[in-house]
């Protein structure tokens, strides 16, 4: 099977990209993805190895008694050890952390600021030393916020009037400016910004 025919494979199983993130081995062959599956009822985390065998969730979100119930936009590490991710997990969406294996899970937001109660939408800085992702209001507006890759040192990049949301962040795809990041602005499409760490 083909690398193209393994992709569209793994995405009909799951769920079509951008929520599907993959991990190569050292000659930059795709050996696992990460893809929300909606199996459960609501998206879920699983791993598919690229062949598509192995099928395993490595999330199970307990329903929320308010509001969505979700595991979503999973992100392997440059070496496959961890996945980023976003979750209701805890009653409210924020940013979490895994082992690639699904072990260890562990909460590294509560909200970023009072204006910023919920998260979502994380990314690995190309180095690993950082994460952006939108904060804000979910399902209303927020912005975009880069921290600490341990969660800590949360700042706002954008500052929009709600009820613009600045979403989806994401870096530079040849990652040969790390501080390069594109982002979605509301009705006025996508946007190019920098940063200083």
């Amino acid at each position: 099977m083909a690398e193209d025919d393994r992709i569209s494979t793994c995405r009909r199983s799951f769920r079509p990209a951008p929520d599907v993130d993959h991990v190569d081995d050292a000659r930059g062959n795709h050996n696992r993805f990460a893809a929300e599956s909606p199996l459960s009822g609501h998206p879920e985390i699983r791993v598919v190895n690229a062949d598509g065998t192995a099928p395993r969730q490595l999330t199970d979100t307990r329903k929320a008694n308010v509001g969505p119930t979700w595991s979503l936009f999973p992100r392997f590490s440059r070496d496959g050890s961890k996945i980023l991710y976003a979750s209701t997990q805890s009653g409210s969406s924020q940013i979490w952390i895994m082992n690639g294996d699904g072990s260890g899970k562990r909460q590294l937001t509560r909200g970023v600021a009072t204006d910023a109660p919920d998260g979502n939408a994380p990314h690995w800085s190309p180095d690993g030393k950082y994460i952006v992702s939108w904060a804000g209001y979910e399902t209303r507006y927020g912005e975009i916020w880069i921290m600490e890759a341990d969660g800590t040192k949360p700042r706002r990049l954008t500052d929009q009037p709600p009820p613009i949301s600045s979403d989806n962040p994401a870096w530079s795809s040849d990652g040969s400016n790390q501080r390069k990041l594109l982002g979605g602005l509301g009705v006025r499409g996508v946007m190019q910004m920098s940063w200083r760490p």
